[in-house]
């Protein structure tokens, strides 16, 4: 699937601006970059415009609201389903707070490239993070300090029965954590930030802290619902664990560090990383016929690689935001941290960059069209040949993340990754205008595949638009004198 637009024109909600679906040249310089960057701008700024616009605290449900189906071009107007207006997800509007938070940051920073129309974004950013804040904040309260995965708009815990009906359930246990407290507390701290809520910061702080002991206690347990009957790589069990938890913490543990100067939070990444690297990666052969570096997925609760009919799994997705986040978490260590930590963090600048070549590899499509949802290390296959939109982005902000600290004569290859991933989101996946949307997953021959990777409401400016604001901060630097760009958020 791909695009061929007659008119770059586009107008974003925001003025209009120029989109080019910018194919990079190998090797490609100054010229080429300032014209990606531009497109960047463009497509946050319609991603952007979509989410702000369907906002609605009055005559609407108060929540960010990204129920629409692009296969269709319309709002999903199925009834007491999982696609239903009056369902929620908690994963989203935790994803979504943390999301127009830092895109507030970046209207700061990238004033130039906005236009007039940057103050007139961070006021409304304000506007929504204070109203979705507060409404998500009374819903936690009435329901003993916690959200769900799926709820209904009260905040009543919802799972999926027979017959795909949503039935009541109850909420987690008082000492177990899921994913969506995990969300939830980075976002609501991101959002307090910026509006200055003081009481909301504190709240979340004690949340996410709670989770990160959770995670290390063995007690958080995946609150996930795969609303994809046929994906089996995300089923999870109770046999089985996953390094998942631990890469979104490190995500949120960056924000906690970079926000508090908590040297509680630097100590705790670092542990994070190394449980990561030391219990999911190939060193030193411990698999001897798979190749070195390759990540799998899921553990024995011994911590043994967990094979299952004759598979290991690896979701190469997972793999590169692990290294993305991970390598955007030292880089906020960097000048806080003693000596004692830093032979641990060179360590995990050496292995990083190994693990994105080897897990990218196996996981690309040939075709040039995008990365596969999972594969099996032993055999090299897909077994699920679905390719996510996200998985490009995140792989674009890793490999530029890379490109950061490898020696001169690396650099090139991890340069040459975020340009074949940038080239075929913007041609495969983002859609027409207005809002430049991407398609959510294309199927192993790039046509347009329905099933759902997560959840079946859009992207809340989360995957898209975090990963391109750091690949867009790295791209810039590498256009300017250093001197000159102090401006430029290093976070």
């Amino acid at each position: 699937m791909s695009f061929n637009d007659s008119n770059p024109v586009r107008e974003t909600g925001f003025g209009e601006r120029l989109f080019l679906r910018t194919q990079l040249k190998p090797g490609y310089g100054c010229e080429q970059l300032h014209q990606l960057i531009s497109d960047y701008v463009t497509l946050l700024l319609g991603n952007l415009s979509f989410v702000l616009q369907r906002y609605d605290p009055i005559d609407g449900s108060g929540f960010i609201d990204t129920k629409f189906d692009l296969h269709e071009g319309s709002d999903f107007n199925e009834a007491h389903s999982i696609k239903s207006k009056n369902v929620v997800y908690g994963w989203v509007q935790g994803r979504a707070l943390e999301a127009l938070a830092e895109h507030y940051y970046w209207a700061m920073d990238f004033q130039e490239e906005i236009g007039e129309n940057s103050i007139i974004l961070r006021e409304e950013i304000v506007n929504v993070l204070k109203g979705l804040s507060d409404r998500l904040e009374a819903m936690r309260n009435r329901h003993g300090g916690r959200l769900s995965f799926l709820m209904k708009e009260d905040g009543t815990a919802l799972a999926v029965g027979s017959n795909n009906q949503l039935i009541e359930r109850e909420l987690p246990e008082p000492m177990t954590f899921g994913y969506t407290d995990i969300f939830y507390a980075k976002g609501l701290f991101s959002a307090a930030k910026v509006t200055g809520d003081k009481g909301k910061a504190l709240d979340a702080t004690l949340l996410f802290d709670s989770v990160v002991e959770a995670i290390r206690e063995e007690r958080f347990v995946s609150d996930q619902l795969v609303l994809d009957a046929d994906n089996r790589s995300l089923k999870r069990t109770r046999e089985k664990r996953t390094y998942a938890n631990r890469m979104i913490a490190i995500g949120g543990l960056e924000i906690f560090l970079r926000h508090t100067g908590d040297l509680k939070y630097a100590e705790a990444g670092i542990e994070f990383i190394r449980h990561a690297i030391d219990n999911y990666v190939n060193l030193d052969g411990r698999i001897s016929n798979i190749p070195q570096f390759v990540m799998w997925e899921y553990t024995t609760l011994l911590g043994e690689p967990f094979i299952e009919d004759g598979q290991l799994c690896c979701l190469p997705g997972h793999v590169l935001e692990f290294v993305g986040l991970s390598l955007k978490f030292i880089h906020c260590c960097e000048g806080t941290l003693g000596d004692c930590f830093q032979s641990e963090l060179d360590g995990f600048r050496a292995v990083l960059p190994k693990i994105l070549l080897a897990n990218f590899k196996g996981g690309w499509n040939p075709s040039g069209m995008g990365i596969y949802q999972s594969i099996d290390l032993l055999s090299g296959l897909s077994f699920y040949s679905q390719m996510p939109w996200w998985n490009l982005p995140e792989t674009i902000r890793a490999a530029v993340g890379c490109a950061k600290i490898v020696p001169d004569e690396e650099r090139r290859g991890f340069l040459e990754i975020a340009r074949l991933c940038s080239n075929a989101f913007l041609m495969h996946y983002v859609q027409a205008p207005p809002y430049l949307l991407s398609i959510q997953a294309l199927d192993a021959d790039g046509d347009p595949d329905r099933s759902i990777p997560a959840v079946p409401d859009l992207d809340p400016c989360y995957h898209t638009g975090l990963s391109l604001i750091d690949a867009m901060r790295y791209f810039s630097l590498s256009l300017t004198d250093p001197e000159s760009t102090t401006h430029r958020r290093q976070s």
